[in-house]
């Protein structure tokens, strides 16, 4: 017999279905004409604005934190289609794409994301309309790399609190403030939020995932602005003991993958573990029976959310979710390749 828990969030997972339902919706019955140059769009890496250039092309201007000088341009092909091209006058793309590839503009949740295919007519790469790159960045760090509660060997905790709307990024157990969670913020370098995490006594410690768990390290900054050196250690492999969402009303450990979708850059900035429960994270709420014994099944089968019905739930993917399923793969890929070359 289901408990009413279970029951809750079975008909939390149905309403999540019929927003994704509704996004896959045509565009027009749902916002009618969208004009592309009301936002700003980004890859999780860089922020471009968009004007109207000759002939009817999309004019997509801008630059990481860091520098400008970044063009682009989107042709119309009609309805929601477009064709992604160098800006005049330039031969580079500087977003994930080659010249000629279809872009779609595409409605998931509340949001409108452009999507860019491959020759294949598979995603390869997706804009999202943001306001701030900043603090997109700053967001993507605290709320999917950091967010969670971990725990030493010799059992000291360290919670990182994410952020929404309702409450700022906090830190509890790293400073000798005892039981009291205290704001933190980024330390940049180059003008971008790096894994650094500053206290409100100005220390500065390093902060480091690996699939061993976090690490953390004090760090000071050198006169050029970088962050160097691994000073004392102050943690060493903490393994996350509880997952914390800024959504925290919806089930999973991820469950903004439910609801958006994610941009290269955001999950580059995740480490590989993470990007692994993730992806199969949108697996399991379809009800995907993982192999017995392994490690997703034992980190599933711990979720109260998680029902497993079937060996194969392709069928039951949303748009949405194989969107975000090719960007978390094409994420990892690009990990294991840097990966390789060093």
């Amino acid at each position: 017999m289901k408990t009413t828990k279970h029951l809750f969030y079975a008909g939390l997972m149905a309403l999540l279905l019929g927003l994704m339902i509704l996004g896959a919706a045509p565009i027009e019955a749902q916002t009618g004409k969208h004009d592309l140059t009301r936002r700003t769009w980004s890859d999780g890496f860089t922020a471009y604005t968009v004007r109207r250039g000759t002939g009817g092309l999309l004019l997509f201007e801008g630059g990481s934190l860091y520098e400008g000088g970044y063009a682009f341009a989107l042709k119309p092909e009609g309805g929601d289609f477009y064709r992604l091209q160098p800006a005049p006058g330039r031969s580079d793309i500087p977003i994930l794409g080659e010249p000629g590839n279809i872009v779609r503009l595409r409605p998931y949740g509340p949001e409108m994301y452009l999507v860019v295919y491959d020759e294949k007519n598979l995603p390869f790469s997706v804009l999202a309309p943001i306001r701030d790159l900043r603090q997109r960045i700053e967001d993507d760090l605290s709320n999917y790399y950091l967010a969670g509660e971990y725990r030493t060997a010799n059992g000291r905790t360290i919670t990182f609190y994410p952020a929404s709307i309702t409450s700022k990024r906090r830190v509890q157990g790293l400073s000798d403030e005892g039981d009291e969670a205290v704001p933190y913020t980024f330390g940049e370098e180059y003008n971008t939020p790096m894994k650094v995490v500053i206290l409100p006594d100005g220390s500065a410690y390093r902060v480091e995932k690996t699939d061993l768990g976090l690490t953390i390290h004090r760090v000071t900054q050198d006169e050029e602005g970088l962050w160097t050196g691994d000073g004392e250690e102050i943690i060493r492999n903490a393994r996350r003991t509880r997952f914390l969402s800024e959504l925290d009303d919806l089930p999973g450990d991820f469950p903004c993958t439910a609801m958006r979708a994610l941009t290269i850059g955001q999950l580059s900035r995740l480490a590989d573990v993470d990007l692994r429960i993730m992806r199969n994270e949108i697996y399991a709420r379809r009800g995907l029976r993982f192999a017995g014994g392994g490690e997703m099944q034992r980190h599933f089968e711990s979720k109260d959310w998680y029902h497993p019905e079937a060996d194969d739930v392709s069928d039951r993917l949303t748009e949405l979710d194989a969107l975000n399923i090719s960007m978390i793969r094409r994420a990892e890929e690009m990990m294991t390749n840097e990966t390789c070359q060093h």
